[in-house]
């Protein structure tokens, strides 16, 4: 899977203009970390409805920038979280942060070529 969707990257760059696009990719990598920040809180509190809203949120703005598998990742975080999972799945949560981290590596890529 892709880390990144090229059509809702072009759907989004087309709906905006040239100049804004980098302006969002940069809230988009700002509302990333800190989701991630407060994802991490969460699991250290052992605290899944926390950390199931997070996710939702993760999942909700990946989608909307094409970030396809973050979203995937955020999505079954949540999933986790609603079956009270979550918190202790280290090996989902270390996945969700390499995630993290490739997303981020791309975006940051992808701005600076706009």
């Amino acid at each position: 899977m892709d880390i990144l969707d090229d059509e809702v990257l072009k759907r989004l760059a087309t709906d905006t203009s040239r100049g804004r696009f980098p302006v969002l990719i940069a809230a988009f990598l700002k509302e990333i970390e800190k989701c991630t920040e407060q994802l991490n809180a969460a699991v250290s509190e052992r605290d899944e409805g926390k950390v199931r809203e997070i996710a939702h949120v993760l999942k909700s703005v990946s989608g909307t920038f094409g970030a396809t598998r973050l979203y995937e990742s955020s999505t079954r975080i949540e999933q986790a979280a609603i079956e009270e999972k979550a918190c202790h799945n280290l090996a989902l949560i270390d996945h969700h942060s390499k995630t993290v981290g490739d997303t981020v590596l791309a975006f940051t890529e992808l701005n600076s070529k706009s």
